[in-house]
């Protein structure tokens, strides 16, 4: 399983966002490694893209010529077409059309036999010349660097004829060296998507050759992880409290450690810890070092992130974390009512980051730490533009855990990141918890809005479904900066999409019926409540219309409603929304979260 798993770990992200984050990565390294081996890597980026674009470009106009032949409906309509677009001197269409007349070939044979003859003509999309890399490279000037960089990435015809198949899945050696030198001046990149999926392992490899970069390099990886993971959350949730490098200590335990990021959301905490480390080849295969890199990369992690919740659970007070930058971080734990953990990877580790509890059912990790979502940066970033509210990024990072922990499925985050959109993880919408979920290829689903196409079409960004009425909840949470918001919309977002529908059916049966009182007294309000089960939480949704003349009794009419809908349900929270039908506050005239262990 392990060996399936690693074989699709391939490309680090989309395009776009894998060339932006290497180039931010090595940006600060720039000098140093042009001072040792004479090239900057963004410019080498570029010149790589460049010839590979011509070469796609190349390849484009071949696609074009071959459809140019395919369309004719005779013979020598074919023939003449082909002619017309490829010098071939071995056909003419008087040969070709004896072959018809005298051998019995049909008209199909003729369109396969010029559709592979073409096929020859198709190699020179992917050949270049020695110097069309290092003149693509900005800076000319250094032109017997650039040669000899690119040298390094090029392997002799017939190079790898020793070579041990068994390992070309996992660790093949063209990941590194992508070119065949086919002549001395003529190079040839045969997949040239291999530059995207592999550019981060090409240039660790080139700066490697020097020890001195190589350990600049591997500190720059942490800094860089921590400083953009930093930036994407607080990015996305500006009002959300950021705390870095909080070292702690929990003598009740006989534990300490230093903590990556703590965001503090209202009442929610998230507990980040990140990891710039990677799988080497060997561990890929399923080597003996397996386990002690998953030891190192995704067990740690989650030990030390669990270490610092129990902390700030077991001492619900305020807290001043020292930080190795000098600053001290204040935390006040006394108003976390959840707290989540989350390890975030500089590299993408496939199916084995969502894969927890088999890794420990197979003893490649520790049995006795709880599972925590480790998601890579790009998968994270991708997370963060794709959910359009910060509730349904919360809300999946929270249930995410409970998943990995309670369903039997194959797939990697992406995959996962779609079946959420699709179900919201919500017990409802999924199968028997027996069932093995195979989650493969549902990523796909994300191409077309991330990649794009060459028409500039504009795709629609895949979402969640969700009510009219949710949406509009959402909208006056955030605009209003309401206490608990964050916890109330985990709580609505439990709720399935056809639920939430027939709930603000009902709510509008009952408001209706409300409208057309003539007095209302307490004892008379009527109101309608769902129960909203997740393995995170047991909740109940409570929707309440009333008159103008109730709402100033409207905290006693909440908090009734709430213990009734949670005795009925067995509910330990109740969310009451409250609607003054009269005046037609809409979505809601107040929204109440209520804990049956503080009633």
């Amino acid at each position: 399983m392990l060996r399936t798993h690693t074989m699709v770990v391939r490309n680090w992200g989309y395009e776009e966002q894998t060339i932006r984050v290497l180039k931010q990565l090595y940006e600060p390294l720039e000098e140093a490694i042009e001072g040792e081996l004479g090239i900057r890597v963004c410019l080498v980026v570029d010149a790589v893209r460049s010839q590979l674009e011509s070469a796609g470009q190349r390849l484009q106009e071949h696609v074009t010529r071959v459809k140019s032949f395919m369309k004719p409906k005779t013979v020598e309509g074919a023939v003449e077409a082909y002619l017309r677009v490829f010098k071939d001197n071995g056909i003419q269409v008087e040969v070709v059309r004896s072959w018809v007349r005298d051998n019995g070939w049909t008209f199909e044979n003729v369109r396969v036999m010029l559709l592979n003859r073409s096929n020859s003509f198709l190699l020179t999309a992917f050949a270049f010349e020695a110097g069309d890399f290092v003149n693509a490279y900005s800076d000319t000037a250094i032109a017997p660097d650039v040669q000899r960089m690119f040298s390094n990435w090029a392997m002799e015809l017939g190079e790898l004829r020793d070579s041990n198949r068994h390992h070309l899945l996992l660790a093949n050696p063209i990941w590194l060296r992508p070119i065949i030198r086919a002549t001395p001046n003529i190079l040839f990149w045969p997949i040239l998507s291999l530059f995207q999926g592999f550019c981060f392992l090409l240039f660790e490899a080139l700066i490697s050759q020097s020890p001195a970069l190589k350990q600049k390099y591997l500190k720059r990886r942490g800094e860089f992880l921590e400083q953009y993971t930093s930036q994407l959350f607080q990015q996305r949730f500006p009002d959300a409290e950021c705390f870095k490098g909080s070292k702690w200590e929990n003598p009740d335990a006989g534990e300490k450690g230093e903590n990556d990021l703590l965001l503090i959301f209202d009442s929610i905490a998230l507990i980040v810890e990140e990891k710039s480390g990677a799988i080497n080849p060997i561990a890929k295969r399923g080597g003996l070092s397996i386990k002690q890199e998953i030891e190192q990369l995704i067990t740690e992690a989650t030990k030390q992130a669990h270490a610092f919740a129990a902390l700030l659970r077991d001492h619900p007070r305020k807290h001043a974390f020292t930080t190795e930058r000098g600053a001290v971080n204040k935390v006040d734990a006394s108003k976390i009512k959840q707290i989540f953990c989350l390890t975030i990877t500089l590299e993408r580790f496939g199916p084995i980051a969502t894969q927890l509890p088999g890794l420990q059912a197979a003893g490649l990790a520790r049995p006795n730490v709880p599972p925590v979502p480790t998601v890579s940066l790009a998968d994270l970033e991708i997370a963060l533009e794709l959910f359009a509210t910060p509730y349904e990024l919360l809300h999946y990072l929270t249930r995410r855990a409970a998943f990995e922990l309670h369903r039997q499925f194959i797939g990697d985050e992406l995959d996962l990141l779609v079946y959420y959109l699709q179900t919201g993880f919500a017990e409802k919408s999924l199968p028997d918890s027996k069932v093995l979920l195979v989650l493969s290829r549902l990523r796909s689903k994300l191409d077309p809005f991330f990649m794009g196409s060459s028409d500039d079409v504009q795709f629609e960004r895949p979402k969640r479904s969700l009510s009219k009425w949710w949406q509009q909840i959402f909208e006056a949470l955030d605009r209003k900066g309401v206490r608990r918001r964050y916890e109330i919309g985990c709580v609505l977002l439990d709720m399935p999409d056809e639920d939430q529908h027939a709930f603000e059916d009902q709510f509008g049966e009952l408001s209706t019926k409300v409208k057309q009182q003539l007095h209302s007294t307490f004892e008379n309000v009527e109101a309608i409540w769902n129960p909203v089960k997740s393995a995170v939480l047991n909740a109940v949704v409570v929707a309440t219309p009333v008159l103008t003349e109730i709402y100033p009794k409207r905290d006693l009419v909440v908090r009734n409603f709430a213990e009734r809908a949670m005795i009925e349900t067995g509910a330990d929270q109740a969310l009451v929304i409250l609607v003054d039908v009269e005046l037609e506050h809409w979505p809601y005239s107040g929204i109440y979260l209520l804990d049956k262990a503080l009633m």
